[in-house]
């Protein structure tokens, strides 16, 4: 499964586009594990930020071929004190990977949809809210390579 992490990770820090609406640099990509173990700034030249999880089914038990793994769903949560921005990188993150499949070194993903999408608010301080965009992509046609 990092394979499959990385894959994604790399897709992300390597946009330069993206990269531009999160405010990352060299030092930081903005794309955190969930949970991190410290402190979120956000600035002016730090404007959001991507957490990931995933999460795997069991192996599928009926039709399924030796090499078949459970689906996966890999979730990102993109935070940011500008709603609109949180927004428009939620949706350039659906249109990276929704509707595709992908390989690495040892594994083939038939298929990538989109499984739900939410926003709400997290914290902040005072009057200036920190605004969430949810997105949970199903990733389908597990296969390990042998």
């Amino acid at each position: 499964m990092l394979e499959i992490s990385k894959y994604f990770l790399d897709e992300l820090k390597d946009d330069g586009n993206l990269s531009n609406l999160l405010g990352s640099d060299a030092n930081d990509s903005r794309i955190y594990s969930w949970n991190p173990p410290f402190d979120i700034v956000f600035s002016n030249s730090k404007k959001a930020i991507i957490l990931y999880r995933y999460n795997q089914n069991p192996r599928p038990t009926e039709y399924s071929y030796p090499s078949q793994r459970g689906n996966i769903y890999f979730y990102f949560s993109i935070e940011s004190p500008d709603k609109y921005l949180t927004k428009q990188i939620g949706e350039y993150v659906i249109s990276m990977f929704e509707n595709s499949g992908f390989s690495t070194t040892n594994w083939k993903i038939g298929n990538v949809v989109m499984n739900g999408s939410s926003e709400g608010t997290i914290g902040g301080t005072g009057s200036i809210p920190i605004y969430k965009h949810n997105i949970s992509l199903l990733l389908k046609e597990v296969f390990k390579r042998n």
